[in-house]
């Protein structure tokens, strides 16, 4: 048996920290200030407050990170700690911590449609420590009805003079195609799409990101996962309690908008898509949108919709349906409980029914992605088979595992149904990583929005959803009854089985662990309930391409497990390090930098230059191709970093770029993937006259990193090139990174 990996909540939040700052001063050379508005509410006395303060704690902020609370309430950052350091869960060994958390806070009171209090709200972030110049973080945990306001006077007033900033928008993302398109157009009118982050938490979630990983990391499941062999695939979201006097919200937006379009169909894009063309935000959300738009709207003959009552027999809050939520319209036909049958139109799911099904007050928390294929051709075991089920297990006790058939053992020659662990719960042992929220904002800045809903993805789910909606309120149909603590309607199951789910009430888990599973009746989507020995976590993520760390780990770091590399890391002794992490000074009038490839497709590269990161995957500005950074030659400064697809990009744009150099401008170039495909004569003929030996041969996948000038007259001591070989590369089908520093004089002319 494999040994089991048993990390700390530090430890692998420093391995996070590796990650997302190795040979980067990110996170020590820039101001931030992360802005709450609405921070007298419910989400960020409860999510969003205790998120910042576990970053923080963890030291996955960027050091010199202040946070300003916005609101309407008259309040201090006094008051603003008693009402949220109860969701911290801070220990008393914190607390020294803590008190360096609040002494990073502020708060402003203003309203939402006031300039005025706007310029107050500026004034006072330019009165920070570089608020001027500081990357500017806009959490808008606001309702929907002041979003327009809030975002125009932001964009006026509130914007930083040079550093980035962002936004970050709460769902309900509108109430339908028209109102959607409206918020939409809105905001896209005040900031790009690069700046707007449309936060789904579900997209954070450990088993929701590990979808992708699962899929394209696995060859086992390629030839499987389409119509000739899964019958059907079920996406559950279930909830063991009602609305518990939040029935007003809940009414007015229902299931449907409050889970299923959202949620569920994102888990549903994430097993329908395609394989992207890299893990950039862009390529994922690019197969994410081709999905959906092969969906067509929901028809009203595939849905069923449910609402809740109370159980006689039931206790406290069970004994109460729905419509006895105080807060509840009398009278009101919202449903708490929805199934719809989607059908993805394209060539691998043609046919194959995927059912959404969601609600409250039901038997169990759990959410989860059932496939289940067909049926075994030639059966030769006399109707004893059972169809075979892969479940990816969101929430909770996070699992992968399939249902298989065996042998019964025994002298007879009979299948039995049973199940292959893929959980990973007897190897990581309580590994501890950041929950959604933390996951996202950390995204957030880090300039990553894989994680992030699209206005074209967004437009594309109302599109599916709204003519259902527009039918319920037009019509207003009287949901089916069910009771509190129930699995939901009866209809629900009918429809599952009417487009080819198939229940077999056979089937029951087997624990890897002593802990008991709960009580339950049958379920129709053979959901018995489980407690694993421990919960599914990968030991680290790199949070700048959404990829898990132990798929990079094993991709790159050749045989064996990474797992020794991580002892080696917390137990091995820091030197000191210099500008870029040079391990020893540059001389005076000398540029100190340090440069790294990109990993096969994997990891980007990094160009750093006097400490400051001018090129990464945390700044969000690498890419395919060659990574170019030009700089002054004289004063460091940079005057601009590009990059440029050389596999099926344009190549005039490279030429365009590097064509009008002035003397003495230093040019900077790390590959990624694929350097050379698109690479002409002059092209080389350029990077010859900056000074490259390697730029005549360089080829399909090879690893490259350069340095050279404008108007040198001999070849750049500062190159390193590898060539793509199948006989030497380090990694499958690439070869191995290349990392370049060094200290460069500074020019006697420059642009």
């Amino acid at each position: 048996m494999a040994e089991q990996v048993a990390l700390s909540r530090t430890q692998v939040c420093g391995i996070l920290r590796e990650e997302l700052y190795q040979g980067d001063a990110f996170h020590q050379a820039e101001t931030h200030i992360f802005i709450i508005m609405g921070a007298s509410g419910d989400l960020a006395k409860k999510k969003i407050y205790p998120t910042i303060w576990w970053l923080f704690r963890d030291g996955l902020l960027p050091e010199d990170t202040f946070i300003v609370g916005y609101a309407r309430s008259r309040l201090t950052v006094d008051d603003i700690r008693k009402q949220s350091e109860p969701f911290f869960r801070a220990t008393p060994e914190e607390r020294p911590k803590l008190e360096e958390f609040f002494a990073r806070n502020s708060y402003v009171a203003g309203q939402y449609d006031d300039p005025a209090s706007f310029k107050h709200l500026n004034s006072h972030m330019n009165a920070l420590h570089q608020g001027p110049q500081a990357n500017r973080l806009f959490y808008l945990a606001l309702p929907p009805t002041v979003y327009e306001a809030v975002t125009k006077n932001i964009h006026e007033t509130c914007m930083s003079q040079t550093g980035w900033n962002r936004i970050i928008v709460e769902k309900p993302f509108g109430r339908d195609l028209q109102s959607s398109d409206q918020l939409s157009n809105h905001i896209s009118s005040l900031f790009r799409e690069d700046q707007i982050y449309r936060i789904d938490h579900y997209l954070g979630k450990e088993m929701v990101q590990n979808l992708m990983v699962l899929r394209f990391a696995n060859r086992i499941f390629g030839p499987i996962w389409n119509r000739d062999n899964i019958a059907c695939v079920i996406l559950t979201f279930k909830e063991p309690f009602g609305t518990e006097g939040r029935g007003g919200y809940f009414d007015e937006f229902g299931i449907i908008r409050d889970v299923m379009q959202n949620h569920l169909l994102q888990m549903l894009c994430l097993v329908a898509m395609e394989k992207p063309a890299s893990t950039d935000s862009d390529d994922v959300r690019d197969e994410k949108v081709k999905v959906l738009k092969c969906i067509s709207e929901v028809q009203a003959d595939n849905v069923v919709l449910g609402q809740y009552v109370g159980n006689p027999s039931g206790e406290g809050e069970a004994t109460k349906g729905y419509l006895d939520d105080p807060t509840v319209p009398r009278g009101s036909t919202t449903a708490t409980f929805a199934a719809v049958v989607l059908y993805v139109e394209n060539e691998r799911w043609d046919g194959v029914p995927f059912i959404l099904r969601c609600g409250k007050a039901l038997n169990e928390r759990k959410a989860e992605v059932r496939l289940q294929f067909r049926d075994v051709a030639g059966d030769i075991f006399h109707q004893q088979c059972k169809r075979n089920e892969l479940v990816i297990r969101v929430q909770p006790n996070e699992a992968v595992y399939t249902k298989m058939m065996t042998k019964k053992p025994g002298m007879f020659f009979n299948p039995e149904e049973s199940e292959l662990d893929l959980t990973y719960g007897n190897r990581y042992k309580n590994v501890k990583l950041p929950d959604a929220y933390e996951r996202l904002i950390l995204d957030v800045f880090c300039g990553s929005q894989m994680h992030f809903v699209r206005s074209d993805e967004l437009r594309e789910a109302w599109r599916i959803f709204t003519p259902l909606l527009h039918k319920i309120e037009r019509e207003k149909p009287q949901p089916i009854p069910y009771t509190y603590g129930s699995r939901g309607p009866v209809e629900a199951d009918e429809l599952m089985k009417r487009v080819g789910f198939q229940y077999e009430g056979t089937y029951k888990w087997s624990a890897l662990s002593s802990n008991s599973a709960p009580a339950g009746g049958p379920n129709p989507a053979g959901e018995v309930d489980m407690r694993l020995a421990g919960p599914l976590r990968i030991v680290a993520l790199v949070v700048t391409v959404g990829l898990t760390w132990i798929v990079g780990s094993i991709l790159l770091g050749g045989p064996g497990s990474g797992f020794p590399r991580i002892q080696q890391f917390f137990n091995k002794p820091r030197a000191r390090k210099y500008k870029c992490g040079l391990p020893q000074p540059c001389p005076e009038e000398h540029l100190a930098f340090r440069m790294v490839s990109g990993a096969a497709n994997v990891i980007g590269p990094k160009i750093c230059l006097e400490d400051k990161m001018l090129m990464s995957s945390v700044k969000d500005n690498v890419g395919r191709g060659l990574n170019i950074a030009l700089v002054n030659g004289v004063s460091g400064e940079l005057i601009e970093a590009r990059a440029f697809d050389m596999w099926a990009g344009d190549v005039n744009d490279l030429l365009k770029f590097i064509r009008p150099l002035h003397e003495g401008t230093l040019v900077f170039v790390a590959s990624y993937d694929d350097p050379a495909t698109k690479m002409n004569e002059e092209t080389r003929k350029l990077f010859s006259e900056l000074g490259s030996r390697n730029a005549k041969e360089l080829a399909f996948r090879d690893s490259w990193v350069f340095v050279g000038a404008k108007g040198v007259q001999n070849n750049s001591p500062f190159e390193q090139h590898v060539k793509n070989s199948k006989h030497t590369n380090k990694y499958e089908g690439w070869p191995e990174a290349l990392e370049m520093e060094g200290c460069i004089p500074r020019r006697s002319v420059a642009s």
